[in-house]
This record gives structure tokens, sequence and C-alpha cells, in this order.
């Protein structure tokens, strides 16, 4: 496993954590029992030791609106507002959008 890989899971893992906490849940128990997986396995990905499945992620979208973008890509992209500003307050986290370039 490459090093880009592992800071990866890393990354996605500590978005999700982040997500659990915004979400009002202090433990990962309970965060783990109200997605319906178990806490080892939830701890690998908040951990970032495995990756946090597109599964998981589609679960969190259709109960909370969490967007796939902030887990993968660490965008906020249709994600409640009120529940980015819990984020990123919470977490210090500046969201610069990226700039796209077109051609005149």
């Amino acid at each position: 496993m490459s090093g880009k890989e592992t800071n990866y899971k890393r990354e996605c893992g500590q978005r999700l954590r982040q997500t659990r906490q915004a979400l009002g849940y202090a433990s990962g128990r309970d965060f783990a029992n109200a997605v319906d997986v178990p806490e080892d396995r939830l701890s690998t990905y908040e951990r970032g030791t495995a990756m946090t499945p597109p599964q998981l992620v589609l679960q969190l979208y259709r109960r909370h609106g969490i967007s796939f973008e902030w887990i993968y890509a660490g965008e906020p992209g249709l994600m409640p507002v009120a529940l980015w500003d819990k984020i990123a307050r919470g977490h210090k986290i500046v969201f610069r959008p990226k700039l796209v370039r077109t051609k005149a």
C-alpha cells in the first residue's frame, strides 16, 4: 500500500469522525449502533486503517445529507449548510473552493 493511499484513507476517516461529532454522537459506539456497523469496524474507518465504504456514506447521505464529496474529497458538496457549519466550526476547517478555469 502506498503512502498516498494510506494518507487518503486517514483523511477520509478523519472526516467521518468530524461528521460523527457534528451529528452529536460523542462516542463511536452510539454512532456505530445508529448506522448499524460494528463498533470495531467503525473504529477502523475513523482511524483510516480501512477505507470508509460507499454503502456507509450512502446511508449517511440518505439519513443526514452527508455528501460523498465531503467524505471522499474534503469538499462540502450539497451538504446541509447547518451541518457543514458545525463541522467547520468544530474543527476549524476553512473551505476554499477550487477555481476552475474556463476558456474564454
